[in-house]
């Protein structure tokens, strides 16, 4: 008959992974995350028309920004 192990005993061996792999982290990547789970950070990207930075949420969805937007808009409408 074979015993199961014990999952009190499993936990220790847990936490010392946890600790080992939190000593091999990058620095960069704590600050990364501690600013991601305190709002730091927001998604960006760049115009497709004109390469300005774009971070309303309805610009980064299309990748235009309002002005770049309207322009395009009415260069589809002429042609």
């Amino acid at each position: 008959m074979t015993t199961q192990p014990d999952s009190t005993e499993q936990e220790p061996v847990n936490d010392r992974l946890d600790d080992h792999l939190e000593m091999l982290r990058d620095p960069a990547d704590k600050l990364l995350r501690a600013a991601l789970a305190q709002g730091g950070f927001r998604l960006a990207v760049q115009c497709e028309r004109c390469g300005t930075w774009l971070v309303a949420p309805s610009s980064v969805k299309r990748h235009l920004g309002p002005v770049c937007a309207r322009h395009a808009q009415s260069e589809a409408g002429v042609a």
